[in-house]
């Protein structure tokens, strides 16, 4: 930043800060009685089961007993999107997006359910414009 101050520009550099400082907050999940943290940045997808939901990260797969709407509910919501009822996406982990269909970082294909197909186009076209 430069002196004097602008307001505006202060405001605009401190919402930056806190968005990078959220991006390294993380997450405990239990696994074989084990506790793991992991970064909110590192989680690819979650994906609902029976009894609660599968949260896949960049190099493994973790079982948690929260539901798909628990994690919505905890994960940043500008960086996260429930597109489909059994899945809630990490726009960071998209690379490619196709009619009602999402190719992940790791080669997965995600659907995405014909009623939240434009939500979805705005979600990310916001998170794009912001992030990238």
């Amino acid at each position: 930043m430069t002196k004097p101050i602008i307001e505006e520009e202060l405001f605009d550099n401190l919402e930056a800060v806190m968005e990078e400082l959220s991006l390294t907050d993380s997450v405990s999940i239990m696994r074989r009685s084990i506790s793991h943290n992991i970064l909110i940045k590192d989680i690819c997808y979650l994906s609902a089961q029976s009894g609660g939901s599968e949260l896949w990260s960049k190099t493994d797969m973790y079982y948690c007993e929260e539901s798909l709407l628990q994690w919505k509910n905890k994960l940043p919501e500008e960086l996260f999107f429930r597109c489909h009822h059994k899945y809630l996406v990490n726009f960071a982990c998209i690379t490619k997006v196709e009619p009602n269909k999402l190719t992940l970082i790791n080669g997965e294909r995600i659907p995405v359910s014909r009623r939240k197909w434009k939500e979805f186009q705005i979600a990310y076209m916001r998170w794009d414009a912001k992030y990238n």
